[in-house]
């Protein structure tokens, strides 16, 4: 499989399947309940994925407050937001979300995702 250009930071709100489903298609996740880091706040988060130039995947809306920060503060934001949140459900439409259009956008962008529809706010 080939390496993609945007790596992905998993807030821990993220399904382990989600996480599953985006490796098996080749992206470099990295998530923070594997890292043992459960429990950390959006800002630590934040911290550690521009360290790591990871975009952020998560279903948290606070995530949001990152408009309000320097574009080059974060690497970028996926904030997902569907009404069936089963994790099976949730790989499927960010995988289908996750077109190259879009990952030219995402680096320093905040992204809602909500139903079929990508809706880039900063």
């Amino acid at each position: 499989m080939s390496r993609r250009p945007v790596t992905f930071l998993a807030d821990e709100n993220v399904a382990p399947r989600v996480v599953r489903a985006l490796r098996d298609h080749g992206y470099d996740i990295a998530d923070i309940k594997e890292r043992g880091l459960s429990g950390w706040t959006d800002e630590q988060v934040l911290q550690l994925a521009g360290r790591e130039r990871r975009v952020i995947l998560t279903h948290d809306r606070d995530f949001a407050h990152a408009l309000f920060r320097p574009p080059a503060y974060h690497r970028g934001i996926v904030i997902m937001q569907f009404s069936n949140s089963a994790p099976q459900v949730v790989a499927e439409r960010l995988l289908v979300a996750l077109q190259p259009r879009l990952l030219k956008r995402l680096p320093h962008s905040v992204v809602l995702l909500m139903g079929d529809a990508a809706t880039i706010i900063h």
